[in-house]
């Protein structure tokens, strides 16, 4: 398999899992279902009920916080203990189901899926997501990416594509080239792109406001094992500090399905929201939103899915493929990934 079990994965929005609601997820390939306690608290539970093999997330809450079998009316607590059978007193050892570890925190309902202890000081912070920070946020979207999420994490740490698939929209065909950092450390992987003097693309030109044809854009996207990812992008004048500028915190959180599927949830804030709140509008949000959202769901998922098709049809054709510059953030995000994964499945 290729995930990496041990981490922090978004399970879902926050405000996506209501009270009284059951919802339920495939997530590394394992099935589970969430609701949210008396306390408001969400719970996680390995979504198959070990009597007959149903679905939990088809059965109904309890007034206690636990979960009912809709099947047969096993009760099980939100630890996944089974609590009552309704057919008889005895209770069999093996009447229980895995409860997974989850974290609330900026908007977000985190999980985590491996054996190791959790540790939440390891889950990346989206602040700007928050609304008690004040920013203008666009809506929070999930997309369903019919590909393994590698690929996303490929494309999104190789920003020149937006130069070409986002022409005019977040960058622009004349200036592809650009100044290229790369850090990294055990878990992350940090790249930043200035491209100087260069025709401010539709999304920038809506936030700067000032009628400047020209400008700097500067990208700065960071990765976080394994599917997490910020990009902190803006345009500023030519010439001038980035600091004059204006532009977006984007979120784009990568839960794996399966090998071939990928839930994609994803998020942007004006960056000057809090420092400037007399600038923001609704319209503003609304028109953001619809920009990134076409650039996504329009350009960037069918290109990806394309992509993924091919190497699924054509293994031996594309186990090599061609390493150029602008490919150094990615190949040091796989090696991670690969060697967090291989050390989850070496021998204790």
């Amino acid at each position: 398999m290729p995930f990496v079990r041990n981490c922090w994965y978004v399970a879902l929005w926050s405000e996506d899992l209501h009270s009284g609601a059951i919802e339920n997820r495939i997530i590394l390939s394992e099935p589970v279902v969430f609701y949210r306690d008396q306390q408001g608290q969400p719970v996680a539970l390995f979504d198959i009920c070990p009597h007959r093999f149903a679905p939990l997330s088809k059965g109904r809450l309890l007034p206690g916080g636990g979960i009912a079998c809709g099947y047969h009316g096993l009760e099980f607590g939100a630890d996944g203990t089974c609590i009552r059978n309704p057919h008889g007193d005895r209770i069999p050892n093996r009447a229980q189901v895995k409860r997974y570890p989850l974290v609330e925190q900026d908007s977000l309902i985190w999980i985590w899926m491996g054996d190791q202890t959790p540790d939440p000081a390891l889950i990346p912070r989206y602040d700007f997501l928050d609304p008690v920070n004040g920013y203008t946020v666009t809506s929070r979207e999930t997309l369903t990416m019919p590909c393994d999420y590698r690929l996303i994490v490929d494309n999104l740490l190789d920003l020149s594509h937006i130069n070409f698939l986002h022409d005019g929209i977040l960058g622009h065909a004349d200036a592809p080239r650009a100044d290229i950092s790369v850090t990294t450390g055990d878990r992350w992987v940090e790249v930043t792109r200035i491209s100087r003097n260069l025709p401010v693309p539709a999304l920038f030109a809506m936030l700067l406001n000032d009628g400047s044809e020209r400008g700097d854009l500067w990208n700065t996207i960071r990765w976080d094992l394994a599917g997490c990812l910020k990009n902190d992008a803006l345009v500023c004048p030519v010439g001038a500090d980035r600091n004059d500028g204006d532009g977006i915190f984007g979120a784009h959180l990568l839960t794996p399905v399966t090998e071939e599927t990928t839930l994609y949830h994803i998020a942007a804030a004006r960056q000057k929201t809090a420092r400037a709140g007399s600038e923001t509008s609704e319209e503003v949000r609304q028109r953001l939103g619809e920009l990134r959202r076409f650039a996504f769901e329009m350009q960037d998922q069918p290109m990806i899915a394309a992509q993924a098709e091919i190497m699924r049809k054509y293994p031996e054709a594309t186990h090599h493929p061609v390493f150029l510059e602008i490919d150094t953030g990615p190949a040091q995000a796989q090696a991670i990934i690969k060697r967090h994964i291989a050390a989850e499945n070496s021998p204790a």
